[in-house]
């Protein structure tokens, strides 16, 4: 029986690439992506209201609309949750 096999980790095939495309077909560093996130947080900060996040789904059309980049809702959350900008959910 051969036991290098068993010690060895299954690996994993998602990779995070670093940027996004356009709808034209070019590519967008992720830290553009981050640095819009950043400023649409202060944005929301400025403005005392019930609702302090936007949406991951919300976002990804926001970002296709203003500047044609196409941002998976996984991704965008994924991105959202690094600088903070995911909501506080509380127990009813």
């Amino acid at each position: 029986m051969d036991t290098s096999s068993l010690s060895k980790k299954k690996r994993s095939n998602s990779k995070i690439r670093g940027f996004c495309y356009t709808v034209n077909g070019d590519k967008v560093p992720d830290e553009f992506v981050i640095a819009e996130l950043k400023q649409i947080k202060e944005h929301l900060n400025m403005y005392v209201s019930k609702q302090k996040t936007i949406g991951s789904t919300k976002l990804c059309e926001y970002f296709k609309e203003k500047y044609g980049i196409i941002i998976n809702h996984k991704k965008m959350r994924r991105l959202k949750h690094e600088i903070g900008l995911v909501g506080k959910y509380t127990n009813h």
